[in-house]
């Protein structure tokens, strides 16, 4: 589960985003100022409609944002740190051909961190690990 005030500037921070762009993106119906207090856990308990406004600035979908706000994980079944929503987001961002690239490539980095020497082919002859001499 993630806090809310780490989901805001997880977002903020990977979209490069500022306060003020966010507000504006919400179509006024919240300001930086209020955004910023929630980041800092300063504002408690926001309304539906400026969670729906948040949700609009940070390009998220609202769903998610008001599971975060309830407390929940943002997948019922899992729960997920600042740097798998992170990921999560890059993930819902590409196109097909990324995603199967990516899908490979995360196979291939999780079998090399388990010491698996078995890589299957179809992932070991897209990515070749580096040699001693860096070619």
């Amino acid at each position: 589960m993630i806090k809310l005030s780490a989901y805001i500037s997880s977002i903020v921070k990977e979209r490069e985003l500022n306060l003020e762009e966010v507000a504006q993106r919400g179509r006024g119906q919240i300001s930086a100022g209020y955004i910023h207090d929630l980041m800092n856990e300063k504002a408690k308990n926001p309304s539906v409609s400026k969670l729906q406004a948040l949700a609009k600035g940070l390009g998220v979908p609202e769903e998610e944002l008001f599971r975060v706000a309830r407390g929940l994980s943002i997948d019922s079944s899992e729960s997920y740190n600042a740097e798998e929503v992170r990921m999560l987001d890059w993930y819902r961002r590409m196109t097909d051909d990324y995603k199967k690239g990516f899908d490979t490539f995360a196979e291939y980095l999780a079998n090399l961190s388990e010491g698996r020497k078995d890589i299957p082919a179809h992932i070991e002859k897209r990515f070749q690990p580096p040699t001693k001499s860096g070619k």
